[in-house]
């Protein structure tokens, strides 16, 4: 995650799964893997969106209280994840991470370290959610080799989603579409089904602008059903009806 995604198309779909799965009664906690806004100058110019509810297939209309407050953050040019949790887009109770996970300066031989350090802050900041959720710049990599080089932070590993896992936290995970063969998130959701705690997992594509995925990966049998219920609810309402989401996977 990047300060400059916030209020985007993504950050907005991002948000509004976010509230419709938690609602007011699961305890949250959203973990940032943030890192230092890089990349092509046309990343986070998404936010055509905000100029009306009608914009992007009637997007906006689906959450107007959602869509008020990222235009108030865009048209303020104050774009930060600080101001997600200030603006009270999710309840009091919702805990939050955003220390950056950042590789620059940081000689090679320590690089390990400090993602472990960083992952252990992240472990105690959210340790009162029942459902988490981690959003990494890029997405789910399977490709240890990478975790520790300077890329490394845009990334989350299957060894640190279990970590929340093994303790009772449901998870939510961002991953960014890529073009890997067999469809990723067939690929993602048959990986948590099999390293998860209990055998299910689904996920929801996001469809507007570039396609973005988020896996549902239930930590015990009553947060599946929960969030199950849930995701069905979610597709059958505007998001669902209006192609903005799709569910992949059963549910």
């Amino acid at each position: 995650m990047q300060d400059k995604y916030v209020g985007d198309i993504g950050d907005f779909g991002k948000y509004a799964l976010l509230q419709s799965l938690a609602k007011r009664d699961v305890p949250l906690g959203i973990v940032w893997y943030l890192t230092n806004d890089a990349g092509s100058k046309g990343d986070g110019a998404f936010i055509q969106y905000l100029s009306s509810p009608s914009e992007a297939g009637g997007l906006g209309s689906c959450d107007a209280q959602l869509f008020s407050v990222l235009c108030k953050i865009v048209h303020r040019h104050d774009r930060r994840v600080a101001r997600i949790k200030e603006l009270a887009i999710f309840p009091q109770t919702t805990e939050f991470f955003e220390e950056r996970l950042d590789f620059k300066d940081v000689p090679a031989q320590d690089r390990c370290d400090r993602r472990k350090r960083w992952l252990q802050s992240a472990l105690r900041h959210v340790e009162g959610a029942a459902l988490v959720f981690l959003d990494p710049d890029n997405g789910l990599s399977l490709n240890e080799r990478i975790r520790c080089r300077k890329n490394g932070p845009k990334y989350v590993f299957l060894d640190e989603t279990l970590q929340f896992l093994s303790r009772g936290q449901s998870l939510i995970i961002y991953c960014h579409q890529d073009r890997r063969k067999g469809g990723l998130a067939e690929q993602g959701i048959q990986l948590f089904c099999e390293k998860g705690p209990t055998g299910r997992a689904w996920a929801f594509t996001f469809h507007r602008k570039s396609v973005r995925i988020y896996f549902v990966v239930p930590s015990c049998e009553w947060m599946r059903d929960l969030l199950a219920e849930r995701s069905r609810e979610f597709r059958g309402g505007c998001f669902g009806a209006g192609g903005h989401f799709r569910l992949e996977g059963c549910v």
